[in-house]
């Protein structure tokens, strides 16, 4: 009875290591979350100059860029798998995705007179590829002031 105990023992160890070995792939080379995160923000940005004075960067949080970011961020602060998803549902809560397309816009200035903004909301907005204008709902109210 022993052998047999022992046998199956050993069967039931190296099923284990096998089944180890396809699922947890991973292990040995786990994601790197890090470029997965810049790949995937790379993908959802476009930059324009404009003129030698400023560049406008735009990036659309969507749901691809809101994913990886979490995944870099719950790799990063340790987050078990329950904190990673009440942070992705957070995030998409706090930047109201669900109801709008959520851009981080950022306008670097090269040089020269400082910008100033005329009304900053009324006269700002993104253009799509297909010609249409998205307005602004929220900003930070600094983009009134001069950059």
């Amino acid at each position: 009875m022993k052998k047999r105990t022992t046998l199956s023992l050993l069967l039931l160890i190296c099923l284990l290591g096998v089944l180890g070995l396809i699922s947890g792939g991973w292990a040995a080379n786990p994601p790197d979350y890090d470029k997965i995160y810049k790949a995937t923000l790379k993908k959802w940005t476009r930059t324009a100059d404009i003129g030698d004075a400023f560049s406008v960067r735009a990036v659309l949080w969507n749901p691809e860029l809101v994913q990886a970011w979490v995944a870099k961020y719950g790799k990063e602060n340790l987050l078990s798998a329950d904190e990673e998803t009440a942070y992705h549902l957070d995030f998409i809560q706090r930047e109201k995705m669900s109801h709008y397309l959520v851009f981080e816009v950022t306008i670097t200035r090269h040089g020269g007179a400082p910008l100033y903004p005329m009304n900053f909301s009324n006269n700002t907005f993104l253009t799509g590829d297909k010609g249409h204008k998205f307005s602004l709902i929220d900003y930070p109210k600094e983009f009134d002031e001069k950059i």
